[in-house]
């Protein structure tokens, strides 16, 4: 599945707030899919059962400042236009098996409980 930046958009519209405000992801399997444009999951709170694997970025990924209050799943995804994960919090496990980062990704200030 394809999912464009404006079906992007009508996701994270539709995503319920936790107590800080900010969009909370759970259980969305995002497994295979192709984000176009560039997704910005920052500042999103992504809960135990949320996954990527297999996903292709097309676009520079924008997870800085995402809170993984679960295990993050990125096995097997593709960023094509890199990705960045600075100030990130991972509070399970970070999964990045086979990941391809084909172009930058920053990790930088992201903590991993």
């Amino acid at each position: 599945m394809t999912i464009s930046a404006g079906l992007l958009a009508e996701i994270f519209d539709a995503a319920p707030r936790d107590s800080d405000g900010r969009q909370k992801f759970s259980a969305a399997r995002f497994d295979g899919a192709t984000f176009e444009g560039q997704p910005a999951f920052s500042e999103a709170t992504l809960a135990d059962g949320v996954g990527f694997d297999k996903a292709t970025f097309k676009g520079y990924a924008r997870f800085g400042g995402a809170r993984f209050e679960g295990d993050a799943q990125f096995c097997g995804v593709t960023f094509e236009g890199g990705a960045g994960f600075g100030g990130a919090t991972f509070e399970g496990d970070a999964r990045f098996r086979r990941a391809i980062f084909k172009g930058r990704a920053g990790f930088g200030e992201a903590t991993f409980k």
